[in-house]
């Protein structure tokens, strides 16, 4: 049976602290019998709140060329954004850590 997850980092008011917490409880999940976890960057999309009013949420945009965003890739994430307290880099870094829990 597949027990699988999905995660955020870089939602807003993320701190390194609540970054770690949700890596720590992903690995905690595993002892549930979670077969995969998967971790993404917030991607703020065209049209929601946080595009168009980012600083409401303390988000900063650091690229609006949508067309950017719809590149995937698993060994490096496409960070578009970063939190007041979490910059784009150690979001990165975060996401290549979390990518080591699989």
């Amino acid at each position: 049976m597949l027990f699988r997850s999905f995660f955020i980092i870089g939602l807003p008011g993320e701190t390194e602290s609540t970054a770690r917490e949700t890596l720590d409880f992903a690995v905690e999940l595993k002892g549930y019998g979670m077969t995969r976890q998967d971790f993404y960057p917030l991607t703020p999309f065209p049209g929601t709140a946080i595009w168009k009013e980012p600083e409401k949420y303390g988000i900063k945009i650091l690229d609006r060329d949508y067309s950017k965003y719809l590149v995937a890739s698993r060994n490096e994430p496409n960070v578009v954004c970063e939190t007041m307290n979490l910059k784009a880099d150690r979001i990165k870094e975060l996401l290549l850590e979390a990518k080591c829990l699989r």
